[in-house]
């Protein structure tokens, strides 16, 4: 989880509150919030409920399925 908090941070290069650290923690928001996605993968509306990704308990891997890709090349660029 360490590794895909790092790669994330340095992709998306969070910032204002997003990248400040939470009261009593030692990781921000945006760590939280990247924890969040596996935490609670089983929720109805998660990405791997719905099918868009697949996450590997034994080496914490989350993989994008195929599915998962064609959502994503539908998302406009920002």
């Amino acid at each position: 989880m360490a590794d895909l908090i790092e790669q994330m941070i340095q992709e998306f290069e969070p910032s204002a509150e997003d990248a400040e650290i939470l009261d009593g923690r030692h990781d921000s928001k945006f760590s939280q919030k990247v924890r969040n996605l596996v935490s609670h993968r089983n929720s109805p509306i998660s990405m791997f409920s719905r099918g868009y990704a697949n996450y590997h308990r034994e080496d914490e891997n989350i993989e994008i399925t195929a599915s998962g890709r064609s959502f994503l090349d539908q998302v406009p660029d920002v």
